[in-house]
């Protein structure tokens, strides 16, 4: 019982509109409000006020009479409105979405001017990066350094590359021997969608550079116990040529993924 009643809340009724609903539902008989009350255990100073917000939520009806009376919806039926709500509420976000996408696109455009910025928050890092990303109109190289995590689950949705970009993609990733087998599953993936992937056993820095445009410098940071990826993105061009020839070199040092996996086979 306290599990319906837990997933009925998780579904926007309250406890004493759960409680009375399955009240409802385990009797063939319409009941009064002082029966629901009793039955369901809700104070009879708050049943009317929650069998009114039952009837409008389409949970049951109401039988008018000398004494008026309750029945539950079959549940079958019951969930419609809100499913209808949860649906029209999904489109509105999606509209909203898209309108505040414009704002943080214009925000975007107005700060191009900055040449450095350092950014801590995760979530932050990710909407950057996607940004940059999406907005990328000819190359994105990078220097790939573990954990691979945010790697993984940007190759599994499918955020890499959309098969009418024109962008070049040119990773190169350090890799150990001890590597999860899966991630190179996913590599596969990434190269299959055109990437030009290759694999090294150690990189002096993590990085990425945008159209020549941007510059991202992954690092790490130890606070307290703790240790935190930060990272800092630098609109600057000879900084952005000083890297992309650092990547040129590790790129002709490291060896592609058929090769490695090749490699790995015979060890």
């Amino acid at each position: 019982m306290e599990e319906l009643i837990l997933k009925l809340r998780q579904v926007g009724l309250t406890d004493y509109e759960a409680k009375s609903y399955i009240c409802l539902l385990t009797t063939t008989n319409v009941l009064g409000a002082a029966e629901v009350s009793r039955f369901a255990k809700v104070p009879r100073t708050k049943i009317y006020d929650v069998l009114r917000s039952l009837i409008q939520k389409g949970f049951c009806i109401e039988k008018v009479g000398k004494i008026r009376k309750y029945k539950a919806i079959n549940p079958k039926y019951a969930f419609d409105k809100i499913y209808k709500e949860l649906e029209n509420k999904k489109k509105q976000i999606s509209n909203i979405t898209k309108d505040l996408s414009v704002l943080v696109t214009k925000i975007e455009t107005n700060n191009s001017h900055q040449t450095l910025e350092i950014i801590r928050e995760e979530n932050r890092i990710i909407e950057k990066i996607d940004y940059l990303t999406e907005n990328a109109v000819r190359e994105i190289i990078a220097m790939k350094k573990p954990p691979f995590e945010m790697e993984s689950k940007n190759i599994e949705n499918g955020n890499h590359i959309q098969s009418e970009s024109s962008v070049k993609f040119r990773y190169i990733y350090e890799i150990d021997e001890n590597e999860n087998p899966e991630f190179f599953n996913l590599l596969q993936i990434f190269q299959n969608e055109g990437a030009e992937i290759k694999l090294i056993s150690s990189l002096p820095v993590g990085m990425e550079i945008y159209d020549d445009q941007v510059l991202r410098i992954s690092l790490k940071e130890k606070i307290f116990t703790e240790t935190k990826c930060f990272s800092i993105f630098i609109q600057n061009k000879d900084l952005i040529a000083a890297f992309r020839e650092l990547f040129q070199i590790y790129y002709k040092k490291a060896e592609t993924l058929k090769r490695y996996l090749k490699r790995m086979k015979k060890i």
